[in-house]
């Protein structure tokens, strides 16, 4: 994306590359691609945004790659415009089941809608979709989809799902069985009751009965802070007077957190009680710098017009190429319209580039 933004000239203040690319990833999670999304915007800030989006696909194009989000629009397009394909895959895949139904987006539920079969479940009025007809969804004798979710663990809003594909669910298919999971298996009864009545404000949810065989427990305690430096005393206060009162063992108390940027303050407090503790924080093994690495270096070999990875693996390990060089180069190969792997195969006549740099 700011590969993008600078063929644009236009400045990543403005136009931040994380938030111009959520704001794509919405835009194709309803089935939005360049072209549609172009066509319906209507201020300065949308019109502006359908030049990048329009700009990126042409980056990943020259690429050779597809985004996330585009194995979900371009599997919706291809289900939906293509009968034998779709029709393969109803052959293939009798049988649906989907999880955490109330996360999913509304490209999601049209290649759900698709491969179940079902032609009223499916909304060809939304972009990018052509009209398609009950009759050419395919002989599958009625869908067979069962999903799994639950409304009041919906939190992916804010990502693109939309709640009602689990409300309605009733609706696109009328002969589905609801068989309602209200037993709680992990919680005591003061946890379930207090979440109970919290959640119970929400306005778009299925009411449903929640019960627990577990007795006993104590009640939560919500307890208001001054800043975070308190809220981290108080709580190394309290594992102290559990430890040296109740005898609990430290290996029995822990601390959640949302992110491990907020661990600090806790450990400072935990220090400075004389409270032994340990980080349970591993790397996934994808998020490894030298597994990124290895996968830079395989996918450029794939495809050496992947600039993201060559931008990578460039100078992995050092090899003198300073920021200065490999910013005319790719200036240049923006300019000529290459990849950047071929411009630096042949960089002898750009300007600029010390020796050391072009060998």
């Amino acid at each position: 994306m700011k590969k993008t933004l600078t063929r644009l000239d236009l400045s990543t203040t403005n136009w931040p590359p994380r938030s111009v690319l959520t704001a794509i990833s919405n835009a194709k999670n309803e089935l939005l691609d360049a072209d549609a999304y172009a066509a319906r915007a209507g201020d300065y800030y949308s019109k502006q945004l359908a030049k990048i989006y329009s700009a990126y696909q042409e980056t990943l194009r020259k690429a050779g790659a597809i985004d996330f989000d585009d194995l979900l629009l371009l599997t919706a397009r291809m289900l939906s415009t293509n009968a034998e394909v779709r029709g393969e895959c109803q052959e293939r895949w009798r049988y649906l089941l989907i999880d955490e139904y109330q996360d999913t987006n509304s490209a999601q539920f049209q290649i759900a809608s698709l491969l179940a079969g079902e032609g009223r479940a499916v909304d060809s009025d939304i972009a990018g979709l052509p009209d398609v007809d009950d009759e050419d969804l395919g002989e599958v004798g009625g869908p067979n989809i069962c999903v799994v979710g639950d409304p009041d663990q919906a939190i992916y809003g804010w990502r693109g799902a939309d709640i009602t594909n689990i409300l309605e669910f009733e609706q696109h298919y009328p002969g589905a069985r609801v068989i309602t999971l209200g037993e709680n298996f992990r919680s005591t009864r003061p946890i379930l009751a207090i979440a109970d009545r919290l959640i119970k404000h929400n306005e778009k949810r299925k009411d449903k009965p929640l019960f627990t065989s577990r007795e006993g427990g104590e009640p939560a305690q919500a307890v208001l802070c001054r800043d975070e430096r308190h809220e981290a005393e108080l709580i190394a206060d309290w594992f102290r007077a559990e430890h040296d009162t109740n005898q609990i063992a430290w290996r029995d108390m822990a601390v959640f957190y949302r992110t491990n940027a907020l661990s600090r303050v806790m450990e400072d407090a935990l220090r400075q009680g004389g409270i032994p503790y340990v980080i349970a924080r591993g790397t996934a093994f994808y998020q490894r710098e030298e597994i990124k690495n290895t996968v830079a270096y395989l996918r450029v070999v794939a495809n050496t017009a992947d600039d993201v990875s060559l931008d990578r693996i460039v100078n992995t390990p050092t090899r003198g190429i300073g920021k200065t060089s490999l910013d005319k180069v790719r200036l240049a190969a923006l300019q000529r319209g290459v990849p950047l792997f071929e411009m630096m195969r042949d960089p002898a006549d750009l300007d600029g580039l010390t020796a050391r740099s072009t060998s």
